[in-house]
């Protein structure tokens, strides 16, 4: 295996034209060198129409390199990628390379073996911590750091000797709360080569390289699939405490990306910018940070962001940044931006605090009595006698999948009529051998959507109530955690409620949306309005018997007769039929209320 400096990688993107034009222009930034320069292959032998058809063949992730650490001298050469195109590894111009070279025998005696390409780039070369970053590596930084712990990086010798001590004393009081920029030293580049003279500075194309972010490192159980943006695709055990020691795929995007936007102990940390020679500029760096979180952003040489990825190298006060060793292989759902979690066996409710996430929505799981609905009156609508069942946390491991963004979207493409794709629905299934544990929520093709389930519930009261201000964040959030009842609301505020509730809507309509009656409610007033007629009946009743049994004098010539005002028998059956047909209909008004649904 031998090390090579990337001054050139092939974009297959691009038309035949673009592609020479890259190349030529990235070969050009190397004194005194052009492409006829290539070795291996020998474009010196090729001429220029013959160098742009072999161009135009590279594939994608090409590298044209510059040798290093040649015993004699190096030279300009042309790796192709030495996995298949199944495996599409990142490099950037200025990264230094393994690669190997090809030592089989092709064509016979007589064939030009100089216009093969023979040599097969693997990957970048890992880095100490002073340089490995998955955006842009620059593997140089490593032969800058000095190992030895008697050696700090301000030049500083420790030493017992009184004269130095006191010249280190007034040295460390200058440099005081310093730092040095992170350079591109380009010393040992020089030494890496004998004969080809260039500047990385030159050669490192900042335009192409993605956002910074702290690197990921697992275990080493651990296959890791990490980018040159900020996301990876971790196969590992469950991601937490590895406790179940069962597969897991974690799939993330933007690990610890919101650091600044959800945490609230962002500080500023500010430092004096030092020059190479331990000298301020007069400048200052502040660096924005979490001190549970820390990640440190600075500018380097180039004016490009990049994470100081070895603060003590550059920083010339003990313990100015607090660095932790595990922000490597910290998981954070919060912090992370977007994450799917796919797990053989996993507690995802209890290891992700899903807990705090399902507030305030119980199980229906009983019905809500007659005796709780009492015109004028209120009563505890949280049944103290029974609690309710809460939605399940769960406490053991099971097979799990979890996602979490901010901005989420299940899209069933439309269907194509007379094609092979004819059809689109989104089925979400909650399966069970027991129809009563069964679930489920489909969006069909023709555009219905159904919704089925042991019980479903939709919205909650207490919501309801905050939304009109009927009670403060404080006095909802008691409520949530059963600090207080419902039951302590004035009933005032709950009676002004009746009319003016929209937290749920069905079929809205500005115009003609009107509130939903309240069946419980409703059977109580007919049946109080009932009850009142058939007392008017009743008392009706009494008054025609009492009329009926009443007789009149009629005074005549010579005599004086008894006259009694009778009702006829049809009339009496009119009346009792009346009030049989009341009787009825108060029998009946269950019969107003749903079988199937309520609302609040």
């Amino acid at each position: 295996m031998k090390k090579a400096l990337v001054i050139h990688v092939v974009n297959s993107s691009l038309n035949k034209k673009e592609k020479f034009s890259k190349l030529n222009t990235s070969i050009k930034k190397i004194n005194g060198i052009t492409l006829k320069n290539i070795s291996s292959p020998d474009f010196s032998k090729a001429d220029e129409d013959e160098i742009k058809s072999i161009v135009d063949n590279l594939p994608s992730g090409t590298c044209i390199c510059v040798t290093l650490f040649e015993k004699e001298k190096s030279k300009i050469i042309v790796c192709l990628p030495g996995f298949s195109s199944h495996i599409n590894i990142p490099v950037k111009k200025g990264e230094i390379i393994w690669y190997f070279v090809d030592e089989s025998f092709y064509g016979d005696q007589n064939d030009d073996k100089s216009k093969y390409i023979k040599n097969f780039w693997l990957s970048r070369v890992h880095g100490l911590n002073i340089s490995e970053d998955p955006t842009f590596s620059f593997h140089l930084r490593d032969f800058e750091k000095n190992l030895d712990e008697s050696k700090r990086p301000d030049g500083i010798v420790q030493t017992k000797k009184a004269r130095e001590k006191q010249s280190n004393k007034v040295k460390a009081k200058n440099i005081k709360n310093g730092i040095v920029i992170p350079d591109y030293n380009e010393d040992f580049i020089k030494s890496s080569n004998k004969n080809i003279s260039f500047s990385s500075k030159k050669i490192i194309s900042k335009e192409n390289h993605l956002n910074y972010y702290p690197k990921y490192y697992d275990d080493n159980n651990s296959f890791l699939l990490q980018g040159s943006s900020n996301a990876f695709i971790n196969l590992n055990t469950d991601i937490k405490s590895k406790s179940s020691k069962r597969g897991g795929i974690d799939i993330v995007a933007g690990r610890l990306s919101e650091i600044n936007n959800i945490r609230n102990d962002i500080i500023d940390k500010k430092f004096n910018i030092l020059d190479k020679n331990l000298v301020k500029t007069g400048k200052e760096h502040t660096f924005k940070v979490s001190e549970e979180f820390p990640v440190y952003y600075i500018k380097n040489e180039l004016e490009e962001i990049e994470i100081l990825k070895d603060p003590n190298n550059y920083l010339f006060e003990e313990d100015s940044l607090k660095i932790p060793s595990r922000i490597e292989n910290e998981i954070n759902f919060d912090l992370d931006s977007s994450r799917i979690y796919v797990c053989e066996r996993d507690n995802i409710d209890t290891k992700f605090k899903l807990k705090s996430h399902i507030v305030n929505q119980s199980d229906i799981d009983k019905e809500v009595s007659k005796e709780k609905i009492k015109i004028g009156k209120f009563i505890d609508f949280e049944n103290k006698n029974k609690k309710d069942k809460k939605i399940d946390v769960y406490n053991k491991n099971y097979p799990s999948i979890l996602n979490k963004s901010n901005v989420i979207r299940i899209v069933a493409r439309e269907k194509y009529e007379n094609t092979e794709i004819d059809k689109s629905s989104i089925r979400i299934i909650k399966d069970s051998k027991d129809y009563n544990d069964y679930s489920h929520i489909c969006l069909e093709d023709n555009g219905n959507i159904l919704i089925d389930g042991n019980k479903i519930l939709i919205g909650n009261f207490k919501r309801s109530i905050l939304n009109q201000n009927k009670i403060s964040i404080k006095e909802f959030n008691e409520i949530v955690n059963n600090k207080k009842t419902i039951s302590s609301i004035d009933i005032e505020k709950l009676d002004n409620m009746n009319g003016n509730g929209d937290t749920i809507i069905l079929g809205h309509s500005e115009l003609f949306s009107e509130p939903l009656v309240l069946g419980n409610s409703l059977v109580r007033v007919l049946e109080e309005l009932i009850n009142i007629n058939i007392k008017l009946i009743d008392e009706l009743s009494k008054a025609l018997a009492k009329i009926d049994n009443h007789t009149h004098v009629i005074s005549g010539p010579g005599t004086s007769t008894a006259m009694p005002i009778m009702l006829t028998l049809l009339e009496k059956t009119k009346i009792k039929a009346e009030k049989t047909k009341i009787e009825d209909i108060k029998t009946n008004l269950n019969k107003l209320l749903s079988k199937v649904s309520k609302t609040s």
